[in-house]
């Protein structure tokens, strides 16, 4: 079992739905980059985009007429159009089928002509399905040679396998490869996967690597073929959306739901920023928005597609959801000091900020009228990990939660000189000058939901990909330490400025035995966090209402130190007792979205948790400091308190504890609160006839009673 920390509770646990509108900050922002807005926001149809020069579509609603089908000598294949499976509900896909049951290997070819001699820089994307039985199947990967020629209904041995090839005269026939520089050869999931192929530089680099004079001329060919020895639902292919286009494309509310999509932001240069889009299900305003940031490398399609097969999963029970992935280009205006996105882009060179941008592609579903973009489900992994991090930092009103994912570098919430930001938040940095209007607030961010993922083997000091310095190496000499000592580090702080743990989770989840990446099977983790309902005091279990089951947690951690909030330490002393029963019982009944009174801020500071952590966090949580990452906590002077005898000095201790001292005594939560106070008063003054009841019940039984 991997392990699992809570520190404090969840970041607003009674949180409102509000709707985000631009204060002071975001007028800046617009006021000092180029905004969002500088060029109109074009909502518009697939139908009325046809008309713009420089533009092929095929969603083969009209039959096979830019289509060429090659017989083959010797394959039996077919390709076919089929309404079976499309991105477009109820649409067609061209699909690649193999012979049953045979064992030999079909070839399977299609071959698009199109006129290109008036797009400049054309992209090429189509969406690409396979495995219908899912992970485990799928065509096998044969990969095609560079080159080949094909002067008759024969095949070379170089024309067997699975990709793409361009060519001018038919005969000629050069391999091309994706923005990623990959080749199409892919896992079978059953998913409409989006591809993205730059012809025009694709075309520059087969002409260097083989001296010819290839051109996007009037007769350019693209030839997609499929070779294997099943059929479609469990090796074959099928293709639909067949785009090319060297105009920008920008979001559009008809776009095909369930599928990602390529698009382009408004003043932005797709060299410098893109993004992806995935529809799911019926969304509208309220519709959750997760936004999924890439690593270092740009793995825009394990990223995407990583999400994608989670959501796309009936047992996964996901409906409706928005997932954007942000896509800063290497070697773009964005990848500037040392990195660039991974540190917001924060520079004196130019206005690039990575956050910013982020910000201004929310702007565009929150003019379209969809996503509940006020505050957003955040997940980043390596360099990923990073920005989700500095971006929480930067505009932590705008995250509900955020897993970080296994990041070189923390910034950790410490404010001195030799903490400069990327490291720490202290400012001005030399390095990484905040654009105008931003500002890095410790108790804002701390005031958040935050996950800390790592793998256990991710602990290598000479990692290809590890920043080591100095300032670097202060927070530990690995990913694992150094996610470990931030864990510690916010709830230290957090402890420190006396921050109410109702306004925080945090939690440190160590996967075992994995290194530096993630599997399919981590989603559900990462998923359960970023959507799980907010904390309601008194609910230990997390299912999101107070009830019997809680109090059976809390009894049998009864008396015990060295707790967290999932054994019944409500008020995050680490022990269980008589203020957790009456936190408990004050809030029975009660559900993560009902309603009660906002608490206050004020609080006697919680626990101090370590610095650091020996042994990595694997396992099952103990109740020990390794286990925990929390220091054993001793009930020195607390084994025997018993909650005063009166009924004022029962409500105030225990409320105190739970909300700070100030409390309006009119509220119905303080109405409330009385009841239960004088049960317990009656309780304490008159025992239960059966003396050898838990503690725990019979300090929480009368109380629910007066309910």
């Amino acid at each position: 079992m991997p392990s699992r920390v809570n520190g404090g509770i969840g970041p607003a646990m009674r949180r409102r739905r509000w709707r985000w509108s631009p204060g002071e900050n975001e007028v800046a922002r617009h006021a000092t980059r180029r905004s969002l807005f500088q060029r109109p926001l074009r909502l518009e149809r697939l139908e009325d985009r046809l008309v713009l020069s420089g533009y092929f579509v095929d969603s083969f609603e009209a039959g096979l007429s830019n289509w060429t089908i090659p017989n083959i000598a010797g394959h039996n294949g077919t390709v076919e159009l089929i309404d079976d499976y499309s991105v477009n509900p109820g649409g067609h896909s061209l699909a690649f089928d193999g012979t049953p049951n045979t064992g030999v290997y079909d070839l399977n070819e299609a071959i698009l002509t199109v006129e290109l001699s008036s797009m400049t820089n054309p992209i090429l994307t189509f969406h690409q399905l396979e495995g219908l039985l899912g992970t485990g199947w799928g065509d096998e990967n044969h990969e095609l040679a560079d080159y080949h020629v094909v002067t008759g209904p024969t095949r070379p041995a170089g024309a067997l396998g699975d990709g793409l090839t361009v060519s001018n005269d038919g005969t000629h026939w050069y391999k091309i490869y994706n923005v990623l520089g990959n080749s199409i050869n892919r896992g079978g999931d059953g998913l409409f996967r989006l591809h993205e192929y730059d012809l025009a530089a694709e075309i520059d680099r087969i002409n260097d690597d083989f001296g010819v004079s290839l051109v996007l001329g009037s007769n350019f060919r693209i030839k997609f073929s499929q070779y294997d020895n099943d059929v479609l639902w469990r090796k074959g292919w099928a293709i639909d959306k067949v785009q090319i286009t060297d105009q920008p494309q920008y979001f559009d509310t008809s776009l095909e739901p369930n599928v990602f999509h390529r698009l382009n932001l408004p003043s932005e240069d797709g060299d410098d920023y893109l993004y992806r889009v995935a529809l799911f299900g019926d969304v509208d305003e309220n519709t959750p928005v997760l936004v999924s940031v890439h690593g270092a490398g740009r793995g825009i399609y394990s990223s995407t597609t990583f999400w994608h097969r989670f959501v796309a999963h009936p047992a996964n029970g996901v409906d409706d959801l928005i997932i954007v992935s942000p896509w800063y280009v290497k070697g773009g205006r964005y990848d500037v000091n040392n990195g660039g996105y991974q540190h917001l882009s924060w520079n004196n060179n130019n206005d690039a900020a990575s956050d910013l941008v982020l910000l201004d592609t929310l702007d565009v579903f929150d003019a379209a009228g969809i996503g509940y973009t006020s505050e957003i489900k955040l997940f980043g992994f390596s360099g990923g990990g990073q920005f989700s991090e500095r971006f929480t930092w930067a505009h932590p009103e705008r995250v509900d939660a955020v897993v970080v994912g296994a990041p070189s570098t923390h910034t950790f919430p410490y404010d001195t000189p030799d903490w400069p930001f990327k490291y720490g938040v202290y400012l001005p940095s030399p390095w990484y000058p905040p654009p105008p209007g931003v500002t890095l607030d410790i108790d804002a961010f701390l005031k958040n939901r935050i996950m800390f993922w790592v793998g256990e083997l991710d602990n290598d000091p000479n990692h290809s990909q590890l920043e080591r310095n100095d300032y670097a190496d202060m927070q530990g000499l690995h990913r694992l330490e150094r996610a470990q000592n931030m864990y510690a580090a916010v709830n230290q702080v957090a402890a420190d400025l006396e921050i109410h743990p109702v306004l925080y989770e945090y939690e440190m989840w160590v996967e075992p035995g994995q290194g530096h990446g993630y599997e399919d099977a981590d989603a559900a983790t990462f998923y359960e966090f970023l959507f799980r309902p907010p904390k309601v005091p008194g609910d230990a279990d997390r299912n999101g209402v107070v009830d019997d089951a809680d109090m059976t947690i809390l009894a049998a951690h009864w008396g015990m130190s060295g707790m967290t909030w999932n054994n019944g330490d409500f008020d995050n002393d680490g022990i269980v007792g008589p203020y957790d029963a009456a936190i408990l019982a004050a809030h029975w009944g009660e559900t993560s979205t009902g309603s009660s009174e906002e608490a206050s801020a004020g609080t006697p500071p919680g626990p101090d948790p370590v610095a650091s952590v020996s042994a990595p966090l694997v396992g099952p949580v103990q109740a020990d400091p390794l286990g925990s990452a929390r220091r054993l906590i001793e009930p020195v002077g607390r084994e025997n308190v018993q909650v005063d005898k009166t009924r004022a000095t029962a409500h105030d201790a225990a409320l105190a504890v739970e909300y700070g001292p100030q409390l309006d005594r009119t509220t119905s939560l303080h109405r409330q609160c009385l009841a239960w106070s004088d049960a317990l008063v009656r309780q304490q003054a008159r025992p239960r006839k059966n003396a050898t009841a838990p503690e725990a019940v019979l300090a929480v039984d009368p109380l629910l009673g007066e309910r």
